[in-house]
């Protein structure tokens, strides 16, 4: 027990490492060396424990995506309270940590990089984007098969929600040309997002 506490608690400083370098230096300059010196570790422990540099770039990324879809343990949404319940507690999630100031910059990164190669925008896409869409259909598709959404489009019902968590407002935020939203407006937000799919889902 005590030495798989150790790994963990080794991989988590690595990854926690890894994002404030790959933020100060981009993905292609960022060096396994500074990494390590970053963790207190060595360049081998990243080798040990992820493989490559792009691994770990993939586990910083998941790591983001994991926080971003809410608790694990919500209940299959059988009615529209349990249902508006889990949306809720996906969405206050969800933008809490996209909103996030080191998020913003990950993603301005991310545009950056897109100009050479994309390694770090093909890792936001499939280790991040894609792992919360994929959570947020699993709980309207159970939502839509339990009766509880009178539509049969989960596709629609998940486009309503999100377009309706944030719109135009990420980009703005990562052109500068928006403060980040605080826990006020986020929980306003959500519950906008809520009411919108209340109302297609025919309730």
């Amino acid at each position: 027990m005590a030495d798989s506490r150790t790994t963990e608690a080794r991989r988590q400083a690595l990854i926690d490492a890894a994002g404030q370098v790959f933020l100060k230096r981009g993905f292609e300059a960022a060096t396994t060396l500074e990494i390590a010196r970053e963790a207190k570790t060595s360049k081998r422990a990243i080798y040990e424990v992820f493989g490559s540099k792009e691994e770990l770039l993939a586990a910083v990324v998941a790591d983001t995506s994991g926080r971003m879809v809410g608790p694990a343990d919500l209940p299959v949404p059988r009615d529209w309270p349990s249902f508006a319940a889990a949306l809720t507690a996906f969405g206050e999630a969800f933008l809490t940590q996209l909103f996030e100031e080191h998020r913003i910059a990950f993603y301005r990164l991310a545009v950056a990089d897109a100009q050479r190669g994309g390694t770090l925008a093909r890792s936001i896409e499939e280790k991040g984007r894609a792992p919360v869409a994929e959570a947020l259909m699993q709980l309207i598709t159970a939502a839509v098969m339990n009766g509880v959404v009178r539509i049969a489009d989960a596709e629609l019902v998940s486009i309503v929600f999100i377009s309706m968590l944030f719109g135009e407002t990420h980009v703005r935020l990562l052109i500068g040309a928006l403060p980040a939203p605080g826990q006020e407006e986020i929980v306003e937000r959500v519950g906008l997002a809520v009411e919108a799919v209340r109302r297609v889902a025919g309730h």
